[in-house]
């Protein structure tokens, strides 16, 4: 494969990259996934699906843009039943950053968009347990200094921004294949 066939191959992974970096930015920052971008990152990322098909169709079946499309819809659905059993779980931009979460998972395939669907859980469960922990101490130290800390709104509960835990499954999940399964992705050299 020539090297602007590898790129037109790589392409839908370098538009998720900069949609992922994008809203996560935006969501440590405001507690908010911000629809603009994120709504013009998901129509490049089905451009530059569409792109790789037809640069190098040999290394980008069909089945694979399908697959894309469907883990998009799937990964979302899925993260919008979530959503609306625990309400506060999990807000409507963590679920409208999950189309191009599994449309990139979708691409690379069905195991991806299942694993790494998950990983993104597990990041945030670690993300919850390391805040949770620091927090403890914090008590733990304020208490064996002899001043009791007060339990306020900031310390009841924990609210984390979860697009970048997302971000980092869907990307741990993409080198995960590329490492185990090369052939999997269309990157190898001709």
């Amino acid at each position: 494969m020539t090297r602007s066939g590898t790129l037109a191959a790589l392409l839908p992974y370098l538009v998720y990259l900069a949609i992922a970096l994008r809203c996560s930015i935006v969501d440590i920052r405001t507690r908010a996934v911000p629809t603009v971008p994120l709504r013009a990152g998901v129509i490049l990322l089905y451009l530059s699906l569409l792109a790789a098909a037809t640069a190098v169709p040999e290394q980008v079946p069909s089945w694979r843009i399908t697959s894309a499309a469907l883990g998009g819809m799937v990964l979302t659905l899925a993260y919008l039943l979530l959503g609306g059993m625990n309400r506060g779980a999990l807000g409507g931009g963590d679920v409208r950053f999950a189309l191009p979460t599994g449309t990139v998972l979708g691409f690379t395939g069905w195991t991806a968009v299942v694993a790494g669907g998950l990983a993104g859980f597990i990041l945030g469960a670690f993300g919850v347990l390391l805040l949770s922990c620091g927090r403890g101490m914090r008590r733990l130290f304020a208490s064996a200094r002899g001043r009791e800390l007060r339990r306020t709104r900031s310390t009841a509960s924990i609210h984390l921004p979860f697009v970048p835990f997302m971000s980092l499954g869907a990307i741990a999940m993409m080198i995960a294949t590329i490492w185990i399964s090369p052939d999997s992705l269309a990157v190898r050299a001709a």
